[in-house]
């Protein structure tokens, strides 16, 4: 019986455990196992070992044991461990993967142990294939042929799994390739436990021996599991392999040493590898599959798009038919629109700053008694009144003065205040009617008109719909165009203009001739634009005009600020709309929503105009 370092109840001796050629003391292993010896089965001596192994037996050579398992498992700390002694510290590393195959020597009562540590399988140094290539190099050495092996042990951690399928494969070559079923009757297998949380061993078994475990393959084959786990296990193992007789494995056969290569194939096709040409071979079938594919797609495309194109051309030439039916037919791109409203946001800034500088240079020093460089909007002769025209609000920044109560300087003021003026009138009385010549109330009967057809009908419809109603309303009468032009100029003029200056200059001023025909030709310019969108454009959308009240939160998607500087602060109120924006709707029918796009932004000042 091999002592397994355990003394008599009582005693304060310990058995020896020698490593190499030097005694030292155990570490107190668990108590000597009573589990009986396993007894040879007679189908073991069907690879029996050689005379040169009997003799050495005779001779008490090394009871040499193979350990094999996953890299990381704990089959070489368990060794270390085996084959230390407690007398000195043991040399704590870093965790380093076994490469290659190497054997420690172990006495234990007289009987020394050669443990075969192996490279284990998973390992991210090397493959499997790889590992098993080194176990059978070494294996294959002519002196270890001779010598034989005893034992096999195969460590397994717990909490790995068993229903892993590259475990599957492995255990496959040991059985099949390495071991077969000569070695695998010779296999044990132990569970290791790393860590301080423990599982009893009955636990363990049951999770290694259940239905779905991988283990069963070994199991059919003769192998079995350890009566205990960890180091009192490994020590049990060890001295099952006492009685028994030295095999020479399958892979140490003549057979098996004259084709390496056919080993490694072998294990390569078990493992799911492929030999490189095999892979090559596959390569090129699995290319030249795709290419097949890929043309007979791409021939299938193009048919495809040359059926589309054809429909295309089939589905424009109903279009156009159903477009003459409707006389839909416009001349006019959206690129013109928006190059129409950047010609009449010019005219407002020209006529803004014009009428501004002659104000300041004629009135301003006479009017305030100030120098026109000190002079602000504060010095206004009647400063509610302008408060009530420019829409101030105290508490609130307007054109009249900031939130900290400073005015403007009054050049600016007096620019800013036209442009102001001039996009408020221009959208008031021409542009949200749906008219400019009609009465309001009649207009906002027609806007809801127009609302309800375009949420049932498409574009087509609605924007038909309302080119015939706005044209049949006055027709093209020059005599009455010419009437309401003259009448919005009036309202321009004399009432908001006039009015502005009275407020601050308590004058009333007469305009230049060049001021009055500039102001009407950009009062004529909006007029026949407003009449051109809502007459004559329809497919392209209803084109609304955008303008912004003093007060209103700043909006970075519906407007941007005039002269903005990335240094200013992130703006927050609008002081006034000095440039017009434009939006377009298109109807989609069906009760759906109509379709909103902002086609050019709103210039509008903001309170960063005090900054």
């Amino acid at each position: 019986m091999v002592d397994t370092g355990v003394g008599t109840s009582g005693g304060n001796s310990s058995t020896p455990i020698e490593t190499g050629n030097h005694n030292y003391p155990s570490q107190d292993p668990p108590p000597r196992p009573t589990k009986p010896t396993r007894e040879l089965p007679l189908h073991e001596t069907e690879r029996p070992a050689t005379k040169e192994t009997r003799t050495r037996v005779a001779q008490k050579d090394p009871i040499r044991v193979l350990v094999l398992g996953r890299s990381g498992s704990g089959k070489t700390h368990t060794i270390q461990t085996l084959c230390h002694s407690g007398t000195r510290p043991m040399d704590i590393r870093l965790y380093n993967p076994t490469k290659k195959p190497y054997s420690k020597s172990v006495l234990m009562d007289g009987l020394t142990f050669e443990l075969i540590d192996t490279p284990g399988f998973d390992n991210i140094d090397m493959s499997d294939a790889e590992v098993f290539t080194e176990i059978a190099d070494y294996l294959l050495e002519p002196h270890r042929i001779k010598l034989g092996i005893t034992g096999i042990i195969y460590v397994h951690r717990t909490g790995d799994t068993t229903q892993s399928r590259s475990l599957s494969r492995n255990l496959k070559v040991l059985t099949d390739v390495l071991l077969q079923e000569v070695g695998t009757r010779r296999l044990m297998v132990l569970e290791l436990q790393l860590g301080a949380q423990k599982t009893s061993h009955a636990a363990l078994a049951d999770e290694i021996r259940s239905p779905r475990s991988v283990f069963n393959r070994v199991w059919a084959l003769g192998a079995d599991i350890s009566h205990n786990s960890d180091r009192r296990g490994f020590l049990e193992l060890l001295e099952s392999y006492v009685s028994q007789t030295p095999i020479m494995l399958p892979i140490q056969s003549g057979n098996s040493r004259d084709s390496c290569s056919a080993f490694t194939a072998r294990v390569e096709r078990i493992l799911g590898y492929y030999e490189q040409e095999s892979m090559k071979s596959l390569l090129r079938n699995q290319e030249r599959e795709l290419q097949e594919i890929y043309q007979a797609n791409l021939a299938r495309q193009r048919e495809s798009e040359l059926q589309l194109r054809m429909r295309l051309k089939e589905s424009e030439l109903e279009y156009s038919s159903l477009r003459s039916q409707l006389q839909l037919q416009e001349n006019m791109e959206q690129s013109e629109i928006v190059q129409s409203l950047d010609d009449l946001n010019r005219m407002i800034d020209d006529v803004g700053r014009s009428i501004s500088a002659y104000l300041t240079d004629t009135y301003v020093s006479t009017a305030l008694s100030k120098d026109p460089s000190s002079a602000t909007s504060l010095d206004s002769v009647d400063l509610p009144k302008l408060k009530e025209l420019l829409e101030h609000s105290d508490g609130k920044p307007s054109l009249v003065m900031s939130l900290d109560g400073r005015g403007m300087q009054i050049e600016s003021f007096f620019d800013f205040s036209i442009r102001l003026i001039i996009c408020r009138h221009l959208l008031t009385s021409i542009f949200r009617p749906f008219h400019p010549a009609i009465r309001s109330n009649l207009s906002r009967v027609l806007h809801e008109t127009s609302e309800n057809i375009r949420k049932q009908a498409p574009q087509a419809i609605a924007g038909k719909w309302r080119s015939e109603t706005f044209k049949n309303l006055y027709g093209n009468q020059q005599g009455k165009r010419e009437e309401h032009i003259d009448a919005r100029m009036d309202m321009l003029v004399n009432d908001q203009f006039k009015t502005l200056v009275g407020s601050v200059l308590g004058l009333s001023v007469s305009f230049t001739k060049d001021h009055i025909s500039r102001l009407r030709h950009l009062i004529e310019t909006a007029w026949d634009w407003n009449s051109k969108l809502k007459g004559e454009v329809i497919m392209l959308g209803d084109f609304i005009q955008t303008g912004f009240r003093p007060r209103a939160r700043f909006n970075p998607e519906l407007m941007e600020e005039f002269e903005a500087s990335p240094r200013s602060p992130r703006p927050r109120y609008v002081l006034g709309t000095l440039a017009l924006g434009l939006s377009s709707q298109r109807a989609l029918g069906g009760g759906n929503p109509v379709e909103e796009t902002t086609v050019c932004k709103a210039v509008v000042l903001t309170n960063n105009a005090f900054a």
